[in-house]
C-alpha cells in the first residue's frame, strides 16, 4: 500500500518537480508508466486482499466496471463529440 501512497503522491507533484538537466527522464514515457505503474499496484493489492472464495466475483466485477466504462467511453464520450461538431 505504501508503494501506491508513494507513486500516486509522484504523479500529483510531478509537475512542480524541476527536473536536473543530464539526469535520468523517461521523457514523453513517464505518464503511460505512472498509470500502468498504477493499475499494477491495484491489481496486486485486490489479488492479495481479497479471499479466495470471492476471486471469481471480483473478476466478474471487474470485468463489469470494464464494459461499463468501455460503453460510457464509445456511446456517451462520441455523442459529446458529434453534438459538439454539429454546434460549430
Amino acid at each position: 500500500m505504501i508503494y501506491l501512497i508513494t507513486i500516486v503522491s509522484y504523479g500529483i507533484a510531478r509537475k512542480n518537480v524541476k527536473f536536473r538537466s543530464g539526469g535520468f527522464s523517461l521523457g514523453k514515457f513517464s505518464k503511460p508508466i505512472f498509470i500502468t505503474a498504477v493499475l499494477w499496484l491495484v491489481v496486486e493489492i485486490c489479488i492479495l486482499t481479497i479471499p479466495k472464495d470471492f476471486h471469481k466475483v471480483s473478476i466478474v466485477s471487474g470485468l463489469m466496471v470494464l464494459s461499463g466504462v468501455f460503453l460510457y467511453v464509445i456511446f456517451f464520450k462520441k455523442r459529446q463529440l458529434n453534438q459538439i461538431n454539429k454546434a460549430m
